[in-house]
């Protein structure tokens, strides 16, 4: 919609570990043993920001305001502004401390209610005075209505002090159904069927695009789908918690390389060998088209080709990421290079000896997307003197090669691949 923010998905899943004695084993809320993690994904495809393991029986609330402050420091560090950011929880997050962390951080967030032993009936009465009532089928009725179209005075049973104090920092969005016949017999209930739903947020939109921005955060249980069964992590090989963890940190890291290279792959829809009408690809499809591909290695004169069938519909694909990956890999040791030098002469010589490597290891007759790469390279070598030149003026440059080679790219290099190291 109108609103460019960015997702911060924060969810509980359970790895199910039956009849095993595993440190940190324990009954989960699924009534099976096994660990209860807790993971944040960053945008809607699906990034893993952060995970931890934790012990089966550990209550989603329990830590989850420091690890909230964790992943709020780590998209800082990425340099993201945080008023793009809208943080999304189910209801075991519904803390007065975890609410106070956000607004100490300025991020946006829609947030479900847990209603414990609030009265549903107040909330339906509520929603058929102010309410705004929604197209549904015979026998069921549906009010969609915030704070905003409900007086004070008539909330007051709901809610106490402090709760009423926010009223102005975020807003309550409610959805009020009321079923009175069976959807699948058609059968009258003699007492009608009371569901409520409600969300704490400060986003400035209405109560439909709340209720659509928090069922969107249902996708990350898929994203726990694709590490669980895709990548075969639920069932963690070790008994010892701490190996288990590291474990897991290290299949986030394989997750998200399949992640960026499921959307670079539907970013090069001419490469492609049909047409792909989706916004993500699943992990397993990355896998089977990416990974599990078919080749033969050849080693000849020197050199270790991959021989990839003729027919095989995933080659192009798998050329123009592997050209992307090797351009990055260089581009990568030139600025490290470049970082060390102290001269001109020496940041000269570095760019020269990655350059005659990398022309001696792959034969730019039988690569042509190299070109792109030897351009980069050559134009590293024409800009040794600038080079030099900036570092003496902004020497903090040294240390952040990256912010190096976005300022030399904005002051000489207007058509420079510098896009590709992000």
């Amino acid at each position: 919609g109108k609103h460019k923010l960015i997702p911060l998905d924060i969810d509980v899943a359970a790895l199910l570990n039956p009849d095993c004695k595993k440190e940190g084993i324990a009954r989960t809320y699924h009534k099976i043993d096994g660990y209860a993690p807790i993971f944040a994904y960053l945008g809607s495809e699906g990034y893993m920001l952060a995970n931890e393991l934790r012990i089966g029986s550990q209550h989603s609330e329990n830590g989850a305001v420091e690890f909230l402050r964790r992943c709020l420091e780590q998209v800082k560090a990425l340099k993201i502004d945080l008023r793009q950011i809208v943080v999304r929880v189910d209801s075991g997050h519904d803390d007065q401390k975890f609410i106070k962390v956000l607004d100490e951080y300025g991020v946006k967030f829609i947030i479900k209610r847990n209603l414990r032993r609030e009265p549903r009936e107040r909330y339906l009465e509520l929603g058929k005075q102010y309410g705004a009532k929604q197209p549904s089928r015979d026998g069921k009725n549906v009010w969609h209505y915030s704070w905003e179209n409900v007086p004070i005075d008539n909330t007051d049973e709901l809610f106490d002090a402090e709760e009423q104090s926010m009223r102005g920092a975020m807003t309550m969005v409610v959805a009020a159904i009321e079923r009175q016949t069976n959807v699948k017999t058609g059968e009258v209930f003699l007492f009608p069927e009371i569901e409520i739903d409600s969300w704490w947020t400060n986003v400035d939109c209405t109560e439909e695009e709340c209720i659509a921005g928090y069922h969107d955060h249902g996708t990350s249980e898929q994203f726990h789908s694709e590490l669980k069964t895709d990548m075969n992590i639920e069932k963690l090989p070790s008994g010892k918690f701490a190996t288990n963890a590291l474990i897991l940190n290290i299949a986030a890291l394989a997750f998200n390389c399949l992640r960026i290279m499921g959307q670079r792959f539907l970013d090069k829809p001419q490469l492609l060998h049909r047409e792909y009408k989706v916004a993500r690809r699943r992990l397993r499809s990355v896998m089977q088209d990416l990974i599990y591909i078919a080749c033969k290695v050849v080693k000849h004169a020197g050199y270790i080709w991959l021989s990839f069938g003729r027919g095989n519909p995933h080659y192009r694909i798998f050329k123009g990421l592997y050209s992307v990956y090797k351009v990055l890999d260089v581009l990568r040791i030139i600025v490290c290079n470049i970082q060390f030098s102290k001269r001109r002469i020496s940041c000269s010589f570095q760019a020269r000896s990655v350059f005659r490597r990398f022309n001696f290891f792959i034969r730019p007759e039988r690569r042509p997307e190299i070109i792109e790469a030897k351009l980069v390279l050559y134009h590293f070598l024409k800009a040794s003197k600038l080079i030099s030149l900036v570092l003496r003026i902004f020497p903090r440059l040294a240390h952040n090669p990256v912010r190096l080679v976005i300022f030399l790219s904005r002051i000489q290099f207007r058509s420079l691949y510098v896009d590709i190291l992000f």
